[in-house]
C-alpha cells in the first residue's frame, strides 16, 4: 500500500468535481536546498529588522522601537550561538566552553525577563529567541576583534598595535551597546532592576571577545 501523500489535496465541491488546494499547503520535502537556505535567510533578515537593525547607537530613533517581539525561533541564535564560538575559539579546541557559555547567558537573560513579567504573554522560550537574536552585534564584535583586526598584528610597528587595541575597544563598545540597547527597547525594559542585568550578561559577552 501506498503511503506517501500527494503534493496536493482533492476536496469534495458541490459540482461533484475535485478542486486542489494551492502548493503553498505543501510542505518543504520537494523543496531546494538553495530555496530553503534563502527562505530562512530572509525570515531570519526580517526580524532582524524589528530586533536588531533599527537600535544601531548612532542611528535615529525609529517607530520599530515599540515593536514587542513575538516569536520561538531558535534556528537564527542558534547559528549566531555557533559563529560566535567559532570566531573566538579560533580553533583553539575552546568552542564548546564559548558555546555552553553563550546559551548560559541568553537563558540566564531569558528566566530574568520571564520572572519579572510573569503575566505578558510572552513565553521563556520566546524570550529565549529574542535573547539569541540579540547577538548578532556580538557576531559582529567577535569577528571584528579575533578574526580581522588580529590580521593587522603581522605588521611590526608599535603606533599600529596601539590603533588595533583602540580598533578593538571601539568596536566593544559599539556593538555592545547596540545589544543592549535593542534588548532593552525590544523587551521595554524601564526600570534599573530590568535593565542591569541584562546590560551586564550583553557587557560580558562583549567583552570576552576583546581579551580572547
Amino acid at each position: 500500500m501506498d503511503t506517501i501523500e500527494p503534493d496536493f489535496i482533492e476536496t469534495e465541491t458541490g459540482n461533484g468535481y475535485g478542486s486542489t488546494l494551492s502548493t503553498s499547503a505543501r510542505g518543504t520535502l520537494d523543496e531546494s536546498i538553495v530555496s530553503t537556505f534563502k527562505r530562512d535567510f530572509h525570515e531570519i533578515n526580517d526580524k532582524l529588522k524589528k530586533v536588531v537593525y533599527p537600535h544601531f547607537p548612532l542611528g535615529s530613533p525609529s517607530a520599530q522601537d515599540q515593536h514587542v517581539f513575538q516569536g520561538t525561533d531558535l534556528w537564527a541564535p542558534l547559528c549566531f550561538i555557533i559563529l560566535y564560538s567559532l570566531f573566538l575559539s579560533k580553533g583553539r579546541g575552546r568552542f564548546s566552553s564559548f558555546f555552553i557559555t553563550c546559551w548560559l547567558v541568553i537563558s540566564a537573560m531569558a528566566t530574568h525577563l520571564k520572572l519579572l513579567n510573569p503575566h505578558e504573554p510572552m513565553s521563556w522560550m520566546s524570550y529565549l529567541s529574542l535573547a539569541g537574536y540579540c547577538m548578532f552585534p556580538q557576531v559582529i564584535n567577535s569577528l571584528a576583534c579575533s578574526i580581522i583586526l588580529p590580521l593587522f598584528n603581522k605588521i611590526p610597528k608599535v603606533t599600529l598595535i596601539r590603533l588595533i587595541v583602540i580598533a578593538r575597544i571601539v568596536s566593544f563598545a559599539l556593538c555592545s551597546s547596540w545589544s543592549i540597547i535593542s534588548m532593552w527597547k525590544v523587551s521595554k525594559s524601564q526600570t534599573l532592576v530590568q535593565k542591569y542585568p541584562l546590560a551586564l550578561c550583553l557587557v560580558t559577552l562583549g567583552w570576552l571577545s576583546v581579551i580572547c
